[in-house]
């Protein structure tokens, strides 16, 4: 059985954008709100939102077990279930750089050979290396890879 979870370093990083945000938001609402109590709740609840966005809700892992299953679950619950023998996959990434943020969105298809019903799963928080070792694991023969990179714009 392989398990595969999401990478430390993605939900750290969520996790401290959520803390930015959740700051921003509140010196830009000081603006607009004199009431404190109202300002420090909305700016709370932005805050404590983005966590949960971060830390549970796109928290998945992948499980391939023994038997030809692959198992996708977000904590303890579980998302979806795959016979390996019945389904054909397909992946992209897209890679994202720029001087402050490195970011990569990886995306695993899951298409049914019998009805061509297609899944697919945002595997970003597993990061680039647990997604590549994944598509390895599941003796994928290609991925699609896209490469963004933000232009300056010249003053």
């Amino acid at each position: 059985m392989k398990i595969y979870k999401s990478s430390l370093f993605r939900i750290i990083k969520k996790f401290v954008f959520a803390i930015f945000i959740g700051f921003a938001s509140l010196i830009i609402l000081s603006f607009f709100i004199e009431n404190d109590a109202i300002l420090y709740g909305i700016a709370a609840l932005i805050t404590l939102y983005l966590i949960y966005l971060g830390l549970i809700a796109e928290n998945i892992s992948v499980i391939i077990t023994d038997d030809g299953h692959l198992i996708i679950r977000n904590l303890n619950k579980v998302i979806g279930s795959y016979c390996l023998t019945d389904k054909k996959f397909t992946s992209y990434i897209e890679l994202s750089h720029d001087n402050l943020i490195s970011d990569n969105y990886c995306r695993l298809n899951i298409i049914d050979k019998n009805s061509g019903d297609e899944v697919s799963i945002d595997c970003s928080m597993l990061g680039l290396s647990g997604f590549l070792a994944l598509i390895k694991e599941l003796k994928m023969s290609g991925c699609s890879v896209k490469r963004v990179k933000k232009s300056k714009s010249k003053k």
